[in-house]
């Protein structure tokens, strides 16, 4: 069937499907589904891409999912997401535009004067998030196992999805930097089929696949600060203020990396700044083991109270887990106003994890508390901990 297929549709000579035999009119729609279901010649993909490039989706909120997903199975994952999150006209942001808050009919009330304003058949983003974005299909019948085979755009910084199965919640998280987090029932195993290099992977609190390991510019730049000298083959902590990244070195291969946050008012060691200590560092206690998500720690003891997503608070919480932080470079952020671990100076679980990832805390490093969890286990007291800030040269007049 697939062989008579591209036999009486494909044109030769354009190198697109025409939209019946005899025609000479290669509709989006005509490209796209056979892309879909696997029916186009390797030689012809590219030049269907291209279509589904200049056309977008300009055709029907029901065929749009299947344009989607004829992306994603020709390896343009980045096209495919910018169809999802599009602000043409023929988009999901259309629908948003003019107040609907589910699945529309059609893309907009003037498109369809007796459109329904609560239509299934536009709801494919849905699915092509959980699926292709999240990387998360059935491995077997009724959920028993899970497939993982993640398709994550660049342009895509964090996304978050849960799903309620038969065999329990599955969890999923995507961060650009430390890549994906899922927590799954103990009893459904994780089948990775494929992820793209250099993604992390942590499933159930282990890493399974470690993050891209540094360039040898950036491995000269921390020799030159001393991590020979201080972590040597050991493993070792570093915080980019630069980046606001967090990661867990060992050897000279980064094991876990995570978005954190350091200080609103910059880098510095004098009490009372608000500021983000520079230099090296040791972890001096680790508190919380064992504490439930969210728990509300003052002056590094736990309250009993805890905080959940959405919750409303002034506060600046200490949340989850905290490791303890003392300085260890005297007159830098060791001793008189200037000791780090006199100023509280933290790795935490935090109530601003929609600011992770920028400047935004009193001078701790705050992490997400799935993070603080996961760095919490992978880091022993005693362990290293550098806190850089790599400002560029001052122009040569």
């Amino acid at each position: 069937i697939a062989a008579a297929y591209v036999e009486r549709l494909l044109d030769g000579d354009t190198g697109l499907f025409v939209d019946s035999p005899g025609s000479a009119h290669g509709s989006l729609h005509a490209n796209a589904l056979p892309l879909a279901f696997g029916l186009v010649p390797p030689e012809s993909v590219e030049r269907v891409v291209e279509l589904i490039r200049e056309k977008r989706l300009n055709c029907g909120v029901y065929i749009a999912p299947f344009v989607i997903e004829a992306c994603y199975r020709a390896g343009q994952p980045d096209l495919a997401y910018d169809l999802i999150v599009s602000t043409d006209e023929h988009s999901w942001h259309e629908m948003l535009k003019h107040g609907a808050t589910t699945c529309m009919e059609a893309w907009g009330p003037e498109q369809k004067w007796n459109t329904s304003w609560c239509h299934a058949w536009s709801s494919g983003p849905i699915y092509l998030i959980a699926e292709y974005v999240m990387g998360l299909t059935p491995a077997e019948p009724g959920w028993t196992a899970v497939r993982f085979a993640p398709r994550p755009p660049q342009a895509l910084a964090w996304a978050d999805i849960a799903l309620s199965l038969p065999t329990g919640r599955i969890r999923a998280r995507y961060d650009a930097v430390q890549g994906y987090t899922l927590a799954t029932p103990d009893d459904v195993p994780v089948h990775i089929v494929d992820v793209p290099d250099g993604t992390g992977v942590a499933i159930n609190g282990a890493v399974v696949q470690p993050p891209a390991n540094l360039d040898a510019a950036t491995w000269r730049y921390l020799d030159d600060v001393g991590w020979r000298d201080w972590v040597g083959g050991g493993l070792g902590v570093w915080v980019s203020v630069d980046e606001q990244v967090l990661r867990v070195i060992e050897g000279r291969a980064v094991q876990w990396q995570a978005r954190c946050s350091t200080a609103a008012n910059g880098t510095g060691s004098q009490a009372e700044s608000g500021k983000t200590p520079l230099g090296w560092h040791s972890v001096a206690e680790k508190v919380g083991a064992g504490a439930p998500w969210g728990e509300v720690f003052r002056s590094r003891r736990a309250t009993g109270q805890r905080w959940t997503p959405g919750m409303e608070v002034d506060e600046d919480m200490v949340l989850t887990r905290i490791l303890v932080l003392d300085g260890e470079e005297p007159g830098k952020n060791r001793g008189a106003a200037v000791d780090s671990r006199a100023r509280c100076i933290y790795v935490h679980g935090t109530n601003g994890e929609d600011r992770i990832g920028t400047p935004a805390s009193h001078g701790c490093i705050r992490l997400r508390n799935d993070d603080v969890i996961l760095a919490f286990g992978l880091i022993d007291k005693g362990a290293r901990l550098l806190i850089t800030e790599r400002r560029e040269p001052a122009p040569v007049e």
